[in-house]
């Protein structure tokens, strides 16, 4: 089972590193996959899996990965443990964002963000003891 998963993600990791810009249509399942594999580290493919998320962050465009993490969130089709790789994720892609980036997606980085301070409220009412 763990030779399948390794043998997976290095295929993944390969195909995310050479046609990054093809997998649009597939980037929501990679991303959802990818955080809950990110949540679960083994060691032989955490290092992969951070490289491979860094790739995602730095190499696919602004345009096409602001929606694609807004609707990741705001489906829930993912856990509350698997919002520190997406946070992680939008802060690399973030840290390398241009000014025009950032004001042609103003709105939808806005309605993320709210989203995310949402759930992050949400998740900490769950873990207060009454």
């Amino acid at each position: 089972n763990e030779l399948l998963l390794t043998s997976v993600i290095a295929c993944l990791s390969k195909l995310v590193r050479t046609l990054c810009n093809y997998l649009t249509p597939y980037l929501p399942d990679i991303i959802k996959r990818t955080c809950t594999l990110l949540t679960h580290p083994s060691s032989t493919n955490d290092q992969r899996l951070r490289t491979m998320w860094s790739h995602i962050a730095l190499h696919v465009p602004h345009r096409l990965l602001f929606p694609i993490l807004y609707d990741v969130i705001d489906k829930n089709e993912f856990q509350l443990n698997d919002l520190e790789p997406l946070m992680t994720l939008l802060k690399q892609s973030l840290s390398i964002a241009t000014l025009d980036d950032l004001s042609n997606n103003y709105t939808l980085l806005k309605q993320l963000f709210l989203k995310l301070f949402t759930l992050r409220n949400i998740h900490t009412k769950k873990m207060q003891p009454n």
